[in-house]
């Protein structure tokens, strides 16, 4: 009787586990639901990210521009800013860390469908053939049920060396706004 209790306790919490785990994901998992869409933040950035260096080594500014949101696209400054990233960035990127491409995320949800995805993303230790060091740091929602013109990147920032060295010289461009 004992051994059958048992097993029918065991059989339970493994299926309530099991349930648990399939409608809620795991809690380290970076998938992210939109209705019928998953959003796998760290594919994204990296995908992001692979655009952003691209575009600044072929110099294409219109490039760039196109991965910032509808809202950030709309501020008079946009394309003077982006210039100037260009013109701060010498060379072509000979070389990156793909594992320090820092993602992290905040989603809100309502009833159990994740309406927004924010993210913000790092891309760090790269090095051209100038012989130059940057980081690039950028903000962007994945998914933005309530505001759409969000959807895309809202803020860039490029300078020189590492983000986490505290002797870095702080020289750095910004491109677009916060939007949270």
């Amino acid at each position: 009787m004992k051994i059958l209790i048992k097993s029918a306790i065991i059989l339970i919490l493994t299926a309530l586990s099991l349930a648990a785990l399939s409608s809620c994901g795991f809690p380290w998992s970076r998938e992210r639901s939109s209705g019928k869409r998953i959003v796998n933040t760290e594919v994204e950035q990296q995908k992001i990210a692979k655009s952003i260096l691209k575009a600044f080594d072929e110099q294409d500014q219109e490039a760039l521009k196109s991965l910032f949101c509808e809202k950030s696209q709309a501020i008079p400054e946009l394309d003077e800013q982006i210039q100037a990233a260009m013109d701060f960035y010498e060379g072509k990127m000979v070389s990156y860390d793909d594992s320090s491409i820092w993602t992290s995320d905040g989603q809100r949800r309502e009833a159990g469908i994740i309406t927004r995805v924010t993210t913000g993303g790092r891309i760090r230790y790269i090095e051209t053939d100038a012989g130059k060091h940057y980081t690039i740091a950028f903000s962007n929602h994945l998914v933005n049920k309530d505001d759409p013109d969000k959807v895309g990147i809202s803020k860039l920032r490029i300078m020189y060396g590492d983000i986490l060295d505290k002797n870095r010289s702080g020289e750095e461009v910004v491109v677009g706004e916060f939007y949270y």
